[in-house]
């Protein structure tokens, strides 16, 4: 019989801490799973730290070369024989009733397909939370990546009906713009405890490719935005993704597209209700104000565009009269 439950565990240069990586998975309380373990072409002896287990549960695949860490989970996937796969790292340490306590969870919550925990930074004591319902997650993927790769188990099911994949497009973000697209067609959850301990170091993706990621993460809340109010074209997305990652064009035509295209998120939303109305707009009067306050240059006429917009701030429009008046001074 096929087993409840595919680990998959991608590995690459990991000699010195793989086994106990997968000794965390080997130990688990819930013991009806498979742990498949590719290794990326690593030129340590990963592979013979991996060969040196002989639980049957363990399958080994090997690529020839490096590939990467996106066609090295796609292919994984392909490999998971169970319903429900969790992804593993090969540098962290899951708890003992991880793979049960998701289990049960997603046995008891047919609508949800990804199902998440809180993670436990190794060697300190700082505990990463996220947010536990679907409405608050799927809101605040408008802000950050809440769904936390290493201790996630999510539903082939859902994988498979709507074809979704890691994409390399969105490396090294690839995992935030899947929960993005899960959540366009089920429902996300985060067990509000952790069960994983997560180590952080210089190779980290997290740490290697940070400028990289940054830019990634803030192109897929746009899409995130723009996608879910079925507003997204090209024009749109280059308008809010200046917004969004504080590039600011100081000219009164840009204040005026971002204007029009917040109107329009607003007016949708209200229509809508896919995120819940008071959160957006404040995130949105925040961006707004920058905006403005970038554009004050260009006079009054950036100040009356501020409070058309149903997103703007008294307080923020408060700042920028004065930031309007210092100018004002500054030149004369």
């Amino acid at each position: 019989m096929s087993p409840k439950i595919s680990v998959i565990l991608p590995v690459y240069n990991c000699e010195s801490y793989i086994a106990g990586a997968i000794n965390s998975i080997l130990e688990q309380q819930f013991t009806d799973f498979e742990l498949i373990v590719v290794n990326d072409g690593s030129s340590d002896t990963t592979e013979q730290v991996v060969r040196s287990f002989t639980d049957n549960r363990l399958k080994y695949y090997n690529n020839e070369r490096n590939l990467g860490i996106v066609p090295t989970l796609n292919f994984a996937v392909t490999k998971a024989s169970a319903p429900y796969i969790a992804r593993m790292d090969a540098d962290d340490v899951s708890y003992p009733e991880r793979l049960m306590l998701q289990y049960q969870f997603m046995e008891t919550h047919q609508d949800v397909a990804v199902c998440g925990a809180f993670l436990k930074v190794m060697d300190k004591e700082e505990i990463v939370r996220c947010p536990e319902n679907h409405e608050d997650i799927f809101f605040e993927l408008l802000i950050n990546n809440v769904i936390a790769h290493p201790v996630v188990m999510f539903r082939k099911s859902v994988w498979e009906k709507h074809r979704l994949q890691y994409e390399e497009k969105w490396f090294p973000a690839e995992d935030y713009m899947l929960w993005v697209k899960f959540a366009q067609f089920s429902k996300l959850h985060n067990l509000q405890l952790p069960l994983l301990d997560y180590k952080i170091h210089e190779a980290s993706i997290s740490v290697s490719k940070k400028d990289l990621q940054i830019q990634k993460m803030t192109e897929i809340k746009c899409v995130h935005l723009l996608e879910s109010l079925k507003i997204y074209t090209a024009d749109n997305f280059s308008v809010l993704e200046k917004a969004l990652s504080f590039r600011f064009s100081d000219s009164f035509e840009y204040v005026n597209q971002l204007n029009k295209l917040f109107k329009q998120i607003v007016d949708i939303n209200s229509k809508l209700l896919v995120f819940p109305k008071s959160k957006l707009e404040e995130l949105l009067s925040m961006y707004w104000y920058v905006a403005c306050q970038k554009a004050l240059k260009n006079g009054r006429k950036v100040l009356g565009v501020y409070r058309s917009n149903s997103v703007s701030n008294k307080s923020y429009f408060i700042k920028l009269v004065l930031h309007y008046i210092r100018g004002l001074r500054k030149s004369s």
